[in-house]
């Protein structure tokens, strides 16, 4: 350093330029730092675990690795979605299978209210739903009238799945929807239909 110093060298301005290229590096990595640290909590905090049915915002699917960095989810159509630890941690997280592997599942229909009985409706509907109950360790399903709004007679049913939920799910739909029509029920069709664009995968 004395030798340094004879030559010219300022220490002044190294140590100025040591510091700004710390605090260059400290931004550059301020996001790997704190997915690592949030990956730490998920790790030790344990929210989500390998196997987990979860929904991060719009996406839900299947967590298959949690990583230093991100954790990947499988989705139902077989791609695999990776996602930053910090989301997790910071964003609101619905984990469907934190406690058990029971899920309570929502189903709303609405019919015309005219010539509409809705005590034999909530009847036809309950004894169509017998066929879904996966084990006699979930509840029955449960079928409910919800009042009427713009002279449209709501209902809602209730259902329980521990597994094959896509499956159930259209099976519960169906079994609706041909009970309805069976007795001369119609459902009313929506006014407008989004439709969200799914590229074709290959596992058609």
């Amino acid at each position: 350093f004395v030798a340094l110093s004879q030559l010219g060298l300022n220490f002044a301005n190294l140590g100025l330029l040591a510091g700004a290229l710390g605090v260059g590096i400290g931004f550059g990595l301020q996001s790997i730092i704190n997915n690592f640290l949030s990956g730490l909590i998920l790790v030790f905090e344990r929210p989500i675990t390998e196997g987990d049915i979860v929904k991060i915002q719009l996406d839900e699917g299947e967590v298959i690795r949690i990583g230093i960095r991100a954790t990947t989810l499988r989705l139902y159509d077989a791609s695999e979605l990776i996602v930053p630890n910090s989301d997790i941690v910071s964003q609101k997280v619905i984990n469907w299978t934190l406690a058990n592997r029971q899920r309570r599942l929502h189903f709303e229909f609405v019919l015309p209210i005219q010539d509409l009985d809705p005590t034999r409706v909530v009847y036809l509907v309950e004894d169509a739903m017998k066929n879904i109950t996966q084990s006699a360790d979930l509840p029955a399903p449960a079928v409910y009238y919800d009042g009427v709004e713009d002279n449209k007679a709501r209902f809602y049913i209730h259902f329980w799945v521990e597994r094959d939920i896509l499956f159930t799910k259209n099976q519960v739909y169906t079994d609706v929807f041909n009970t309805l029509r069976l007795h001369g029920i119609g459902m009313i069709v929506p006014e407008a239909i989004s439709l969200k664009q799914v590229d074709e995968h290959a596992f058609q």
